[in-house]
């Protein structure tokens, strides 16, 4: 039996079909890189050792090789306990750490250049997720029939896929505004391509990925629709939110809203060490 044979029936396993439609595609795309490199190894081949060489061709791209490992461990996790594999793979195997420090959270003028060069479908997920601060995910999968008004406050309603935790969102005055101007159209999510199809997460990072590339200004820039999850949150700290109140706004841990928020804090706490922060500072037209 040789390791593409175990990878095939892991993919078909009631574990990996239950999973959402996002994390079941990660795994996919990583396990058929595996599967091209040592699907044709016997399982006695399978060794740490041998996963770590494999792993180690993807060490310039630390966040690949990362997923690489993850992928390869649930299917150890599964394949040993029903005999497909004959002893573990992964003990003792690493991974290099990613220097990447996060998803990159969007400046405002990030923002509002994105929004202005951006087609209204791309524009109108932009302001969605910034509204909302929701993984893409969840953005894709709102509807119309999801907002709801609460003591006079519109609102809209969230089940997060990734944590299936139920949300009521409060939406601005202008965001709600903006809202009233979007034309609703079949099927009826707030989100659809312009030929009226319904997006998935990877297809709409996609289509971003593309349209950033058109706009000179942020063509290099390493922003991705997960960082303005990360921007929601910085802009609730600087409004004086409450980690516990940003929590529950965008719908995660009080911890992951202290990750989130931390370039806030440091850049909030530098302003405020300074003695005359309003006098001693040269402001820059357009910048804070």
């Amino acid at each position: 039996m040789n390791f593409a044979y175990v990878i095939n029936e892991f993919l078909r396993s009631p574990k990996v079909v239950g999973l959402s439609r996002s994390t079941r595609y990660n795994l996919k795309h990583a396990l058929a890189i595996a599967q091209e490199e040592l699907g044709m190894l016997a399982v006695e081949q399978i060794r740490p050792s041998a996963v770590q060489k494999f792993l180690d061709k993807h060490e310039a791209f630390p966040g690949k090789q990362t997923l690489l490992r993850a992928a390869l461990r649930s299917l150890e996790e599964w394949a040993i306990v029903r005999d497909y594999l004959p002893f573990p793979i992964t003990t003792g195997v690493k991974a290099i750490k990613s220097k990447r420090e996060g998803h990159r959270p969007w400046t405002d003028e990030q923002i509002a250049l994105a929004i202005k060069h951006s087609r209204p479908h791309i524009a109108r997920a932009i302001m969605l997720t910034v509204e909302t601060g929701q993984r893409g995910s969840d953005i894709v999968r709102m509807e119309w029939s999801h907002l709801e008004t609460f003591k006079g406050v519109l609102g809209i309603n969230v089940k997060q896929r990734k944590t299936g935790r139920k949300l009521w969102i409060p939406l601005s005055v202008e965001f709600a505004a903006e809202l009233a101007t979007w034309e609703r159209r079949f099927p009826p999510f707030l989100i659809l391509s312009p030929e009226g199809c319904t997006y998935s997460r990877e297809w709409l990072s996609k289509e971003w990925t593309l349209q950033k590339a058109k706009i000179a200004e942020l063509a290099n820039e390493d922003i991705t629709f997960h960082g303005l999850r990360a921007a929601k949150v910085i802009k609730l700290r600087l409004e004086k939110k409450t980690d516990s109140q940003i929590a529950n706004l965008v719908g995660m841990s009080v911890p992951m809203v202290t990750r989130y928020a931390r370039q806030a804090d440091q850049r909030q706490a530098a302003y405020e060490a300074m003695e005359k922060p309003l006098d001693n500072v040269v402001r820059i037209k357009g910048k804070t």
